[in-house]
């Protein structure tokens, strides 16, 4: 089965700044081209477009954090290969505390 345009969205806690450096890791070994907003991950039948809205802050008593909402549509890709890049993608914007 390879669903067309899947769609998912997250709330990332993240500046685009933050967003962009930490990309190349998160879809290797795939290429990506950085168009505005739009990012386009792979090329040809199977691709994945990650949108950024535009960067904003919560704000929690005194302290602001920035925070994007994170659109990935995917083409062209099967349920187990968008799983995987999923769980990729997710495991390098995965932030550690302690």
């Amino acid at each position: 089965m390879t669903p067309e345009n899947v769609r998912f969205q997250r709330e990332m806690g993240i500046s685009h700044r933050e967003f962009l450096r930490l990309l190349p890791n998160a879809v290797a070994p795939r290429s990506f081209v950085v168009e505005g907003d739009a990012i386009t991950v792979g090329d040809g039948p199977q691709t994945i477009t990650i949108r950024l809205s535009p960067e904003g802050q919560r704000r929690i008593g005194l302290l602001r954090l920035p925070v994007t909402h994170v659109d990935f549509y995917f083409s062209g890709l099967d349920d187990a290969a968008i799983a995987t890049f999923m769980e990729r993608f997710e495991l390098s914007y995965r932030r550690g505390g302690g």
